[in-house]
Order: C-alpha cells, then sequence, then structure tokens
C-alpha cells in the first residue's frame, strides 16, 4: 500500500476505533444512571452485621482480618441437620444461614472468585477509605468491556483484514460490545451474582486484546510485556468465574501455536526457540500464579486444590448432587442457543422465556433465560461449518472457529448441568459467540472484496503498461510491416519497370499494416473487460459492506431491547425527565 494510502487508513481506523470505544462507553454511562442501585460507599470497618453485606464485602473483610472464612458465627444447630444442604430440610428447621454461601467444617465462605475484591475493591479502598457499591463495580467493570471489545475488533482486523472499510469496524465493535449482553449483567436484581459475569467478561475482552496487541507487536520485548499482561488478564478470568475460563481456554489451545509456535518469524527452527520460549513464558507465569494461588487458596478453606467450595453452597438445591449428563445436550443447545424471548405486552415487548421444557429427567434449576439466537448477529454460527471447511479461508482461522464452536457447545452443557438455566449463565458464551459472528461476517464480506488500493493502483498501472506495450508492439508491428511493404513496393516497381504491375506491390502491403492494428485494438478491448470486471466487484464489495452494517445495526436494536427487559418503570421515568428538560429550551412551547 502506498504510504499516503497507509496513513490515510491508519488514520481513519484510529478515528473509528476511538468513535466505537465512545459510544460503548456511553452506553455504560446511560444504563448506569438509569438502572444502577447501591450507588452509596460502603463505610470501613463494617458499621453493622457482616451478614447485612454481599459475598465480596464479606470476603474483603475477611482478607483484612487475616481469615478465610466469613467472620459470621453460624447457628451451631445446622450441624445437627441430616443433610444441610437440603432446602427443603433447612426451611422446615426455621434455622437463619447465609444465604447461598458454602457452609464448610462449621464455617460460612465466600465461593466467588477473588478478581472484583483484588481489582474494584482493594484499590477503591486503598484511594478513598471506604469500598464500593455494588452499582460503580458493576459499572467499572462494564467500562473495562466497553474500552477492550471494540479495540479486539478492530486489533484483529488490523492483523487479519486490514482492508476492510473503517465504517465496518466500527459498526461491527459496536455490534459485538451490545452482543456480548453485558448490559443485560449489567441489570441484574442480585448484583453480587452478575458481578462475576461482568468481572469475567471485562478480564476477557482484556486478555483477547492484549494477545493480538503481542502477536501484532514487531519488537520481541513488546510481545513479552504483552504477553504478560494477557496472562494476568486470564488469572483474573479465572478468579472471576472458572466456567468462562474454561470457555477461553477453548481458544488458548490453538491460540498458543498459531501465534507463539508455529508463527513465522524469519529464521531457522534452532534460532526461534528462545523467542518462543520467551513468550511462552510470558504469558504462562502470570497464568501458573494464579491458578497455584487459586489452589492454595482452595486447599486452605476446603478438601483440596480443585475443591472450589461450589458443592457446599446453601441455596435452592444441593449443588453435591448435580452431575455431568450427556444425555442433556439437546436441553442445553435449546435453551442455551435456540430458546427465543417470550412476548410482552410494554416496551420493550419482549421478555424472558420461563418453563419451555419440563421434562428433564431430574431437578434442574430453572429461571429467566435466553438463548443466544435471539441477536439476530449469533445466527451466523448457524454457517460455521462453512468456514471450517472451506480452503478459502486462513487457516488459522478456521481451526479458532472449529474451536470456538466446540467451547460453546461444551460450556453450555456444563453450565445446564452443573448449573441451570438463567440468562447469567448464558453470559459465559454471549461474548465469544458474538466477536466470532463478526469476524466470520467481515470473512465472507473479504471474499468479496477486490484487491486493496495499492493492488487496484498497481493493477491498473499493469493494464495501461500491457495496453501500452500492445499499443506500441502494434505501431512497430505496422511500421516494420509498412517498411517491408515499402520495399515490397519498390521491388514491386522494379517488377513494373521489368513488366509487373504496381497493384500487386500495394495489394502485399495492405494485409500486414492491418494487422498490427488489429492486435492493438484487441489488447484495448481485453484491458477495457478487465477493469469493467474490477469495477462491477468494487461495487458488489461495497453492497456487502452496506448489508453487513444494516445486518449488525439491526442485532444492536435488538441487543438494546433485550437489555431493557424488565426496566419499563426507569425507562419511562427516564424519558419523562429527557422530554421535560428538553421541552425547557425550546423557544416555544407546543400546544396540548
Amino acid at each position: 500500500m502506498k504510504p499516503s494510502l497507509k496513513k490515510n487508513k491508519y488514520l481513519y481506523d484510529t478515528a473509528a476505533a476511538l468513535a466505537a470505544v465512545l459510544l460503548c462507553m456511553a452506553a455504560v454511562v446511560l444504563f448506569w444512571n438509569v438502572f444502577a442501585g447501591n450507588r452509596e460507599n460502603i463505610a470501613y470497618p463494617l458499621t453493622g452485621s457482616v451478614a447485612n453485606y454481599d459475598p465480596y464485602v464479606q470476603q474483603f473483610d475477611s482478607l483484612m482480618k487475616g481469615l478465610t472464612w466469613i467472620d459470621y458465627q453460624p447457628d451451631p444447630a445446622l450441624d445437627t441437620l441430616d443433610n444441610v444442604y437440603d432446602y427443603a430440610e433447612r426451611s422446615a428447621s426455621g434455622i437463619y444461614y447465609l444465604w447461598d454461601r458454602a457452609y464448610y467444617n462449621g464455617h460460612f465462605y465466600s465461593y466467588f472468585g477473588l478478581a472484583p475484591v483484588l481489582t474494584v475493591y482493594m484499590p477503591f479502598y486503598l484511594i478513598t477509605g471506604s469500598l464500593p457499591g455494588s452499582g460503580f463495580v458493576m459499572a467499572f467493570l462494564c467500562l473495562i468491556a466497553a474500552v477492550f471489545i471494540p479495540l479486539t475488533v478492530f486489533e484483529w482486523a488490523r492483523i487479519f483484514a486490514p482492508e476492510t472499510p473503517a465504517p465496518v469496524l466500527a459498526v461491527s465493535a459496536v455490534a459485538v460490545f451490545w452482543g456480548s449482553l453485558i448490559l443485560l449483567i449489567a441489570r441484574g436484581h442480585t448484583p453480587f451474582y452478575f458481578v462475576a459475569c461482568a468481572s469475567a467478561n471485562a478480564w476477557l475482552s482484556a486478555f483477547l486484546w492484549f494477545c493480538l496487541r503481542a502477536y501484532g507487536a514487531d519488537k520481541p520485548a513488546a510481545r513479552c510485556a504483552l504477553y504478560a499482561a494477557a496472562g494476568v488478564c486470564y488469572g483474573l478470568l479465572f478468579q472471576s468465574r472458572v466456567n468462562l475460563a474454561l470457555m477461553a481456554a477453548f481458544l488458548v489451545v490453538p491460540g498458543l501455536w498459531f501465534f507463539i509456535i508455529g508463527r513465522d518469524r524469519g529464521c531457522d527452527r534452532k534460532s526461534a526457540i528462545r523467542p518462543v520460549l520467551c513468550e511462552l513464558c510470558s504469558l504462562g507465569v502470570p497464568v501458573f500464579m494464579f491458578l497455584c494461588g487459586s489452589m492454595i487458596f482452595n486447599a486452605v478453606r476446603f478438601s483440596g486444590p480443585l475443591d472450589f467450595g461450589n458443592a457446599y453452597q446453601l441455596t435452592i438445591s444441593d449443588i453435591g448432587k448435580y452431575r455431568l449428563r450427556l444425555s442433556d445436550l439437546p436441553f442445553a443447545i435449546y435453551h442455551y442457543f435456540v430458546d427465543p424471548p417470550a412476548r410482552s405486552d410494554v416496551y420493550p415487548y419482549i421478555s424472558f422465556s420461563y418453563l419451555r421444557m419440563s421434562d428433564y429427567g431430574h431437578y434442574l434449576y430453572r429461571d429467566a433465560g435466553l438463548g443466544l439466537f435471539s441477536v439476530p448477529m449469533a445466527l451466523t454460527l448457524l454457517t460455521s461449518p462453512a468456514v471450517i471447511f472451506s480452503p478459502r479461508f486462513r487457516k488459522s482461522l478456521r481451526v479458532m472457529t472449529a474451536c470456538a464452536v466446540a467451547g460453546l457447545v461444551s460450556v453450555s452443557l456444563i453450565d445446564f448441568c452443573l448449573g441451570g438455566v438463567i440468562y447469567r449463565y448464558t453470559s459465559d458464551l454471549t461474548m465469544t459467540a458474538a466477536l466470532f459472528s463478526a469476524v466470520i461476517l467481515i470473512s465472507y464480506t473479504s471474499l468479496l472484496r477486490p484487491a486493496g488500493e495499492e493492488a487496484d493502483g498497481a493493477a491498473e498501472t499493469a493494464e495501461a503498461g500491457d495496453s501500452a506495450e500492445t499499443a506500441d508492439a502494434a505501431e512497430a508491428g505496422g511500421t516494420e510491416k509498412a517498411a517491408s511493404g515499402e520495399a515490397a513496393a519498390v521491388e514491386a516497381s522494379e517488377t513494373v519497370e521489368a513488366g509487373g504491375t504496381e497493384e500487386a506491390a500495394s495489394e502485399e502491403a495492405a494485409p500486414e499494416t492491418s494487422t498490427g492494428a488489429d492486435r492493438g485494438s484487441a489488447g484495448e478491448a481485453g484491458g477495457a473487460r478487465a477493469l469493467r470486471a474490477r469495477r462491477a466487484k468494487k461495487l458488489l464489495y461495497i453492497a456487502a459492506c452496506v448489508c453487513l452494517c444494516g445486518f449488525l445495526a439491526y442485532s444492536v436494536a435488538v441487543c438494546i431491547r433485550i437489555c431493557l427487559i424488565n426496566g419499563n418503570g426507569n425507562v419511562v421515568k427516564y424519558s419523562e425527565e429527557i422530554s421535560a428538560a428538553v421541552e425547557k429550551l425550546l423557544p416555544f412551547r407546543p400546544r396540548g
């Protein structure tokens, strides 16, 4: 690409990326102003009983006191129950307990990951001397996602689809952010459940961006630093929600090969060993440290390093009886992918689905659910086999897409069997589904893309050169033929003098001269046809980009409606306040 064109493309992409980030951040701020609760800071040390606070505040308090359990004494009568994890038995006994905390060896524990405590509560306390309300925590985590999700889309395009127009990337980035449904997660009525999901999505987006940025970096030191940051983000992802970390692992395994081990470094294998090991260590050491820390924390609190305490929850059902069942795969696919939203009589005219199926052969926790295909953009995943098995796409894209689909199906089965059906579990899939939907759509559109501006210019130059060469050859051919015709004419004249005719000589020269002209006109006609074909392909590509933007914009509109589910009162009130403010600014008052 010419330097001027490359500079302009960089400026357009930068402006589009900035616009996409600002739009996503503005959406978070708007939703926080309309829907967020618990905005007041929490005084610390806690002024009331620790039982009155959410698990993250309780965990923070425990760490500050040097404890691994929640600093609240359980009722000893809990140990007298036949099965303390049986909800019906606990309810019949009337014994007070902390809802949905892990109960083990006479103590209450928070089984939620430490990432929000380490990344939000601790820094907030060090700066302000108090603890943030759950509304601030949720907004902060959503803002992280609002920054890194668009940047991830642009970074992927910069490396693998550099000719994609900036407007297409901007719309795609916004669509992926909304398609991740992180703002729907921010609407959760019981915030501490949804903080874990928001934290996991935030650090997943940061992890993906750092990995792509490291792959695109030129200097080895920069790659190692970026991979180290990616490793920290993956560790925080693991400490937010293990299921989503498992989803990311399906992308990490092939990514290690394509991004690091199998990368073309322009040198022999022996020389490439050192940078490969450096990059693997940069990424792996932070992840290993986080995993070891988590396992040590588990071993200190529960039965062993791999015991995360989920089986000891005091919740609606006995989690310890949940099992992975391959026979549940059709139910998992239906609820996590196909299950459409229900109709509603009030804005936004859709609602969550309930009880679409009832006979599973065992107990299943069911609540407000929503399938991935409720977002039109996610329907692109149905065409993923066309990418996976087509040689027209890069091998890395084909393998990564196959792993992403396998991860979506596997994690949906795990969530269904070990959790149940509720839309916060669907958030383990939404970001990956939205990101690969956009990637697949852009890849499809790229098949119609003509050569870039540089290639177009080169092709036109080559065409012009070919035409000129053809014309020159024709002229040369004509001149040579004409010259030979002149010689023939001289000979003919001599022949005439000797008794031949001058007309025979002119008849010999004429056909040879016309042959050179015919060749020149044929070359010009071929160049014109090639130019028309390229212009037609360019128009087709532009039409495909426009259709893609329209489809993604429609998906964003659907996502906005989904994110407004069960928020009618606040939306109407906020709309009335805006209308009243605008009316005051009008130079005249409308009648009626």
